[in-house]
């Protein structure tokens, strides 16, 4: 169904109780002779034993009658039930991302129609509540609330406990109300329904209740805390194969927390790969993903300014860039902390190797050993976590000076690197780096660092690769934060991916983001139309391609050029089929889709005419 798109965020650790409530309870339980907090159930004095259920799908219309059918049923001998139903004041925010998710819902409903086939019906009772809705909230003031409903279950012993949670809980099935039993939230829930106890606005945000107007008049389903809401994953295309019926094609990346995420997309120029790139980037920020672009041309600028996002100017017409001398401050990981300087090491590996096109070994040592001195000249003590933060001071035109200071004495490879660099630091494009430029991230839900001005032109492309290169160093850092933190999601989207790894040292930063970034709560996005740089072993291969590769669940595939087909072929391992489907896909905006362990599915994207409109790129009116 098309409501699974209108999900929302999941910003919050589910598990967790609050202090508050379990402060509360502790104190009631002591009075009572204590407390034994199981999985899905409470016992206080060893003598009542209690279960919390938290409504979490209610019925079509939200009026007193729907709580009959619960106090109806007969429960066992000594049991009891407590209803309890808190009401907070909401907001409806009718913003860029809740018009977006509607008009979405109005295209599903409207490409039914055009199928012939007839409309979800959810989605139809969907669309109809949000225009009452609207007309409520934006022409006639109403006001609107969020309800949560909570029922206790007390019972004298476990037994009676499991008879009476049954009953209700098929109860509440034929009454077509979903009810969860909280697993590990027993005391935040039991607290929700004592009056006196209510817990912090915390457990009302991980079970999301239900949005109603004050007449109850539109009881909307997909709304809730101000947003559309839903259940199960982001769109992805509608199915698009001969035999496909047009369907809706959702992704739940929440499925595996754990599990790898990661996207390869792969398309020649014009085919759809860019438009696929920002419905996807639409779909996560909609989800409450952080998400960090890497723009080579300037062509998410629209987008980023229609969601309220950040636009970084690193091009090299700005002079602006992240300095690789930047000691991030600690994350409160101590591995993670003890391993910054490290990081700030090879940050500068790279740089000197993307600005010296390589390094030889002798280059190499001659690049560490000017970083050492810089690092003794600092005072920065490897074993001193406190001694770090003095790099902050200090800037790679410092780093170079060491260089050729190296240099002058005859140190071996620190001559040839110096002169490599010397348009980069001295000659006529020393603007690379003349505004170092710590950039704060804030809140912003979508980040987008402007790397390069123009396409198919050299030194652009090389300045791309070095900038987007530095700013990798600070996304990264952000997104560990962000797992830290606990708040937040992720994902890093890198177009004209092959420029990073192309090159050995930013190849192996791809790689560890590519193996590592799932175990920080994101994911990476990397879009080329050079495929061959997504295996080692083939001509133009690459170490940080194969990891990506290999570790990424999803796969898109659009047309590609004879020669990049060939690399496909050749190397990833596809069935002829699919190979086969691949070739005929050129001008249709179709791609194939392959999910890690499921399978192949040839897909389109069916997006409203406004929302294409905020995609389009290089002029390319025509892509869908």
């Amino acid at each position: 169904m098309f409501l699974k798109m209108l999900k929302r965020g999941k910003n919050m650790k589910p598990g967790a109780e609050s202090n508050s409530a379990s402060g509360l309870a502790d104190w009631v339980a002591e009075r009572a002779g204590g407390l034994e907090r199981k999985r899905t159930s409470l016992a206080v004095g060893g003598e009542v034993w209690h279960r919390t259920f938290v409504v979490h799908g209610w019925p079509q219309a939200v009026s007193p009658e729907w709580l009959r059918p619960l106090v109806r049923e007969p429960l066992p001998e000594g049991c009891s039930l407590r209803i309890a139903v808190h009401y907070r004041p909401a907001r409806v925010d009718w913003n860029w991302a809740t018009n977006m998710r509607v008009r979405r819902l109005e295209r599903s409903v409207q490409s039914a129609a055009e199928s012939g086939s007839p409309p979800s019906p959810d989605e139809v009772r969907a669309l109809e509540s949000i225009r009452i809705l609207q007309e409520k909230t934006l022409y006639h003031g109403a006001a609107v609330f969020d309800v949560w409903c909570v029922v206790t279950v007390s019972a004298a012993s476990p037994e009676a406990l499991e008879v009476a949670s049954s009953r209700l809980e098929k109860v509440c099935r034929n009454a077509r109300i979903a009810v969860s039993r909280a697993p590990y939230e027993q005391t935040d829930a039991f607290m929700a329904g004592w009056v006196v106890g209510v817990p912090d606005g915390e457990f009302f945000k991980r079970h999301p209740g239900r949005l109603a107007d004050e007449d109850s008049a539109a009881a909307l389903y997909p709304f809730t805390y101000g947003t559309l809401d839903d259940g199960t994953g982001i769109y992805i295309g509608n199915r698009a194969a001969d035999d496909g019926d047009g369907s809706f094609i959702f992704l739940d990346l929440e499925r595996d927390p754990e599990g790898n995420k990661n996207f390869v997309v792969l398309g020649a120029s014009g085919e759809g790969k860019s438009t696929f790139m920002k419905s996807l980037l639409t779909s996560l920020l909609l989800e409450e993903y952080q998400c960090f672009v890497f723009d080579v041309d300037g062509e998410y600028r629209f987008l980023c300014n229609q969601v309220g996002g950040l636009w970084v100017d690193h091009t090299l017409s700005s002079g602006r860039y992240v300095d690789p001398l930047r000691v991030p401050p600690p994350l409160g990981d101590p591995n993670e902390d003890a391993a910054r300087l490290d990081g700030v090491l090879n940050a500068v590996m790279r740089t000197a190797s993307l600005l010296a096109g390589g390094l030889s070994p002798a280059e190499a040592n001659a690049a560490d050993r000017a970083l050492m001195r810089l690092w003794e000249k600092c005072g920065v003590r490897r074993d001193d976590q406190g001694t770090w933060a003095r790099l902050n001071e200090r800037r790679v035109h410092d780093w170079y000076a060491q260089l050729k200071a190296l240099a002058n004495e005859g140190a071996p490879g620190a001559g040839s690197l110096a002169d490599k660099l010397w348009r980069f630091f001295e000659g006529a494009q020393s603007r690379m780096f003349a505004v170092p430029d710590d950039v704060d991230f804030g809140g912003s839900p979508l980040v987008v660092f402007h790397v390069a001005q123009t396409v198919n032109n050299e030194l652009e492309e090389h300045t791309a690769a070095v900038k987007m290169s530095l700013a990798l160093t600070s996304v990264w850092d952000a997104v560990r934060r962000n797992r830290i933190r606990g708040n937040r999601w992720s994902a890093v989207f890198c177009d004209e991916g092959q420029r990073l790894l192309l090159d050995p040292n930013a190849s192996r930063f791809v790689n560890t983001l590519a193996t590592t970034i799932r175990k920080w709560n994101g994911l990476l996005v990397l879009a080329t139309n050079k495929p061959s740089v997504l295996w080692a072993h083939a001509e133009g291969g690459t170490e940080g391609g194969s990891g990506l590769w290999s570790n990424s669940a999803y796969k898109v595939l659009f047309w590609l050029e004879d020669a990049d087909m060939m690399a496909v072929e050749k190397n990833a391992e596809l069935p002829a089929p699919v190979l086969s489907t691949i070739r005929k896909l050129r001008r249709t905006h179709r791609f194939v889709l392959r999910v890690l362990d499921k399978g192949f599915d040839v897909l389109k994207l069916s997006l409203p005419a406004e929302e294409l409109a905020l995609y389009k790129t290089r002029g390319l009116a025509e892509e869908r």
